[in-house]
């Protein structure tokens, strides 16, 4: 769980920090590797935790809390 919030968090901030707001590949997978996850891994984490909703929203709770931040 923290490792997916934690990856995730990293992918959406460093996107939105760009002008597009999208990640080129290569950032996108230097982010990953830093965790030690791929896209993979964090499809498998939503889907086999997709029938536990409190779970789940307990999880997007916190990307939402660590992702409110001040704009750069």
């Amino acid at each position: 769980q923290e490792v997916f919030i934690q990856a995730y968090v990293d992918l959406r901030i460093t996107a939105l920090d760009t002008d597009s707001q999208r990640l080129a590949q290569p950032d996108r997978e230097e982010i990953l590797a830093r965790h030690g996850v791929t896209d993979i891994d964090l499809e498998y984490f939503v889907t086999a935790n997709t029938d536990d909703v409190a779970f789940m929203r307990d999880v997007w709770n916190e990307v939402g809390k660590r992702m409110d931040r001040p704009p750069s």
